[in-house]
């Protein structure tokens, strides 16, 4: 089971903020999460963890088509490095 924007403001809602509340806070934490991202800065939530890019560099790949061995650019990837905290909530969740 997966938990969406609307997940998060249920369990907001359920502490006792209004719908449009809950709404905003989400929307607000994800937003700057975001405009982090976009300026390709490191996000680091403590006790859930966080989100790094990775640059892949420069790999040579051979195409079985052609036969010919060819050069693929390297590219940034978004990476989420769960932490230490949240590793082991999981593991009692499991029981």
């Amino acid at each position: 089971m997966s938990t969406g924007r609307l997940g998060l403001i249920t369990a907001l809602m359920k502490l006792g903020l209004t719908r449009s509340q809950a709404g905003l806070a989400v929307r607000s934490v994800l937003g700057k999460i975001g405009e982090r991202l976009s300026a390709r800065d490191r996000v680091a939530i403590q006790g859930f963890g966080t989100f790094i890019f990775k640059e892949n560099r420069r790999a040579r790949m051979f195409d079985p088509r052609s036969g010919v061995s060819r050069s693929v650019k390297g590219r940034t990837l978004l990476r989420f490095r769960a932490s230490g905290e949240f590793i082991r909530a999981l593991g009692r969740l499991k029981g």
